[in-house]
């Protein structure tokens, strides 16, 4: 940013790529309102922000848990005439929002991109499915996944881990374990975290000796 305040500013017009790799990395270190100054600077210089610009303030913004800022900023793309919001776009609200458990505004803006012919990805879909687990809606997930496997997407770690995670906090267990069984059978490897979330499911249901068995595996 000095640099380019000190040189750019006075020898040479700066352009919308320009302003893009700045405000990416301002949004990176959390500098999201610093970020927002440069972005209202870009029309001074006759550059004018693209998708690019938008999806990184919009991420910059949901991960800093300003998701409803970051709506109304999806909304400004969508009354834009130039600019049509992408799956970047929406995807990054909706995480936003399944990472506070606000499922039912996830859920408007799932709709309302598939509405606008935007086709979700396995980010999505993940993050949807995380989210209903996560607010112990497991037949919303479980939905979700169906519709993820129609879209024709395979679940991934984060899938397993997931629906993984849901059944354990709603007390179904055995539900978990199967759908670890399966994770298995289709050689997807899980991680620390899916290790974690069933060994603190057993111990809590005193099956110590099954939960050692899944410690010895993740050593």
């Amino acid at each position: 940013v000095y640099l380019f305040r000190k040189h750019m500013w006075s020898h040479c017009r700066p352009d919308s790529w320009t302003f893009n790799i700045l405000i990416r990395g301002l949004c990176r270190v959390g500098e999201v309102d610093k970020a927002f100054e440069l972005f209202s600077d870009m029309g001074s210089f006759g550059c004018y922000p693209d998708i690019v610009t938008y999806n990184t303030l919009i991420t910059g913004l949901c991960r800093t848990n300003k998701v409803d800022r970051g709506c109304q900023l999806l909304k400004e793309v969508q009354s834009r005439i130039e600019l049509s919001p992408n799956v970047i776009t929406f995807t990054s609200v909706i995480s936003g929002y399944c990472k506070l458990g606000k499922m039912e505004e996830a859920s408007v803006l799932f709709d309302e991109m598939i509405s606008a012919g935007v086709r979700p990805t396995s980010v999505t879909f993940n993050a949807m499915i995380d989210g209903f687990g996560k607010t112990g809606n497991m037949g919303s997930a479980l939905a979700m996944h169906q519709k993820m496997l129609f879209h024709g997407y395979h679940s991934d770690v984060f899938t397993f881990t997931s629906l993984i995670d849901g059944h354990c906090q709603a007390g179904q267990l055995s539900q978990g374990l199967k759908l670890w069984q399966e994770m298995n059978g289709k050689n997807v490897s899980p991680s620390a975290y899916t290790f974690s979330i069933l060994i603190n499911a057993l111990c809590k249901e005193s099956r110590l000796h099954e939960a050692r068995d899944f410690l010895r595996q993740l050593k």
